[in-house]
């Protein structure tokens, strides 16, 4: 199986990066994250530094960062082989937000749901 990359969209709470405290068997260290530039970004890419510079199994994840107001629709050119999860949606946003990515060649792997909340791991194919 070929090694995917981690797709980051949007890291606007710190769970964002709690996915990244480790490195995986099958996920790339080069993330591509997309994301307006803001205060929510430069926190995501503080804490990924902290978890590569930590003393004690730090991690190795690189970065390819496409921010600005335009960044959704930078997201559309993100070639084949990425993998995104999003979470944090209400379950009432979840059909929305799928249409919306299908419609740029991202596709459902998988979706869970739990106390009215939804997370969906999404592939670029």
């Amino acid at each position: 199986m070929q090694a995917r990359r981690l797709v980051i969209v949007d890291p606007g709470h710190f769970h964002a990066a709690l996915v990244q405290k480790e490195m995986y068997a099958g996920l790339l260290p080069q993330v591509h994250v997309y994301a307006p530039v803001g205060l929510d970004l430069a926190d995501y890419l503080t804490r990924i530094a902290r978890f590569n510079t930590r003393p004690d199994t730090p991690t190795r994840w690189s970065f390819g960062v496409q921010a600005g107001p335009d960044f959704r629709d930078r997201l559309r050119e993100e070639p084949p082989g990425g993998i995104a999860v999003l979470s944090g949606l209400l379950e009432h946003q979840a059909r929305e937000v799928r249409a919306t990515y299908a419609a740029g060649g991202f596709h459902l792997i998988q979706q869970r749901c739990r106390a009215g909340w939804t997370a969906l791991t999404l592939a670029r194919c």
